[in-house]
């Protein structure tokens, strides 16, 4: 009997061993799609028609057999594509915006939270603090989307349920990924992958850089590499290569995680390819949150040198002081002009845009003009074309209501505060180190869509639900005491 105990005792403890090497083998094999695709967006492999049938097929039978073996697997897949969903669509060439991927895998997704409903009886509408403002958040979506029909009729509604679609998918990931994780291993293999991902992509972006350096238009220097725009890009290494810094800062008394300066580097050096003046502004932001938070010396000592910078720009690189100095006109009376009249025309028209946004709040303060209106009815309160508000809270403001903006601060407040949650009271390290970065990389969207629209793009933001998702599962275990 004591034999059969110790054999049943060894057995139980190489169960989490094999199952993290059955991982391990399928995060290699995952790693083939991604290199692949990263070969798609730099030109090096080209598709035609049948090619994108072919993969097509190919994907729709992988996305099906995992929604029936394992569904886990599946979400890990769903998370590989993300960031490519732009760039490889999946339509199997047709255009139509309804035949594609991400929806072929919503579809599968729900079959398999249902057939598991069937089989443990698992809650559909997880109980959480944040179920109600987002729900509410998408209401008054559907609703400023109703609005928008009356002024431009059913080609308005036509033309921007796609856009709408893609605003409110990547918080359907939310829900999806609260309620299909189990447990704090399922939240650590999505959060590595989520890392490599980052790290491939800025990898991409460097090589693609490597063709463009030394354009004498800056513009053309400026690197998107699978966002096409490159604020996207620049707001994408914000928002997620602070879990990098977070888990270095945790672990940094292990010599062996000094190795992760490596991939820091490339992120931040992938950021700066990108030139994007609201993503670098974020980034240091976000830098200065987590240094507080962790190391009080540290955070003292960046605002110092931040300050050197700001007296002497001299000692940063070339390319970036060119980059921000061009904010401001060169004009040899600038001190004469107003203050609108020191920036270039980019920083200038914003500032205009942003006055005539105010107005228009105020005609329509409670509700909104409509989703997607403002850029068509900017013209009638600023002296401008058809343009975007280049300020995630302006436009939800603007289009959504005063209302809708309350809600959307609420949810954003309570994700800081179930990221800090885990950050403070998590015994496991894991935990707390992707809490800490969490936190930096919210701080640094927030920031960020201070100085764009960088929320409404589900290769950029589809991360970020499924990191906040992660962060109330992994609330949820520490109450259960399961992280300890």
């Amino acid at each position: 009997k004591t034999l059969r105990m110790k054999n049943m005792a060894t057995n139980t403890k190489s169960i989490p061993k094999q199952k993290n090497t059955y991982y391990f083998i399928f995060y290699l094999t995952l790693s083939i799609p991604l290199v692949f695709l990263g070969l798609i967006s730099l030109n090096i492999i080209t598709l035609n028609r049948s090619l994108l049938t072919i993969l097509g097929i190919i994907a729709i039978v992988i996305i099906s057999a995992l929604a029936i073996a394992d569904l886990r697997k599946l979400l890990l897949v769903l998370v590989l594509y993300i960031p490519f969903s732009r760039l490889l669509t999946g339509d199997f060439g047709t255009g139509m915006w309804a035949l594609n991927l991400t929806n072929i895998f919503l579809i599968f997704i729900i079959f398999s939270l249902g057939v598991e409903k069937l089989k443990s009886n698992i809650s559909l509408m997880p109980k959480s603090s944040i179920t109600i403002p987002i729900i509410l958040f998408c209401l008054f979506s559907a609703v400023s989307f109703m609005r928008g029909g009356l002024y431009f009729g059913y080609t308005y509604l036509g033309h921007f349920i796609s856009p709408l679609k893609e605003w409110l998918t990547p918080i359907s990931f939310f829900f999806i990924f609260l309620i299909a994780i189990k447990d704090k291993n399922d939240i650590k293999r999505i959060v590595t992958l989520i890392t490599l991902i980052t790290i491939g992509i800025a990898v991409l972006v460097v090589f693609e850089y490597l063709s463009v350096r030394g354009a004498e238009d800056m513009e053309k220097m400026r690197i998107g590499t699978i966002f096409d725009q490159p604020n996207d890009a620049g707001a994408f290494f914000v928002y997620y290569s602070f879990i990098l810094i977070g888990f270095f800062l945790t672990y940094m008394h292990s010599f062996k995680h000094w190795l992760l300066i490596l991939p820091i580097t490339v992120c931040a050096r992938a950021l700066m390819y990108t030139y994007s003046r609201g993503a670098i502004v974020a980034f240091v932001c976000a830098g200065l949150f987590i240094a507080f938070v962790k190391n009080k010396l540290v955070f003292v000592l960046l605002c110092l040198l931040i300050i050197l910078a700001l007296f002497n720009p001299s000692i940063l690189p070339s390319s970036l002081y060119k980059r921000f100095s061009s904010t401001f006109t060169e004009d040899t009376t600038i001190y004469q002009q107003g203050f609108e009249e020191q920036f270039e025309v980019s920083a200038k028209t914003r500032l205009i845009i942003w006055e005539g946004a105010i107005n228009m709040i105020k005609d329509n303060l409670f509700f909104g003009v409509g989703y997607g209106v403002f850029p068509y009815l900017i013209s009638s309160y600023a002296p401008v074309g058809k343009r975007d508000a280049h300020n995630t809270y302006i436009t939800i403001t603007a289009e959504l209501g005063i209302i809708g903006m309350i809600v959307f601060l609420w949810i954003m407040i309570l994700i800081f505060k179930n990221a800090w949650f885990v950050y403070k009271k998590s015994n496991d390290k894991f935990l707390k180190a992707f809490a800490l970065g969490f936190l930096a990389s919210l701080v640094g969207l927030l920031i960020c869509n201070i100085f764009g629209s960088r929320l409404d793009t589900q290769e950029t933001t589809g991360f970020f639900w499924i990191l906040a998702a992660l962060i109330f599962k992994s609330k949820e275990l520490i109450k259960k005491g399961a992280s300890a």
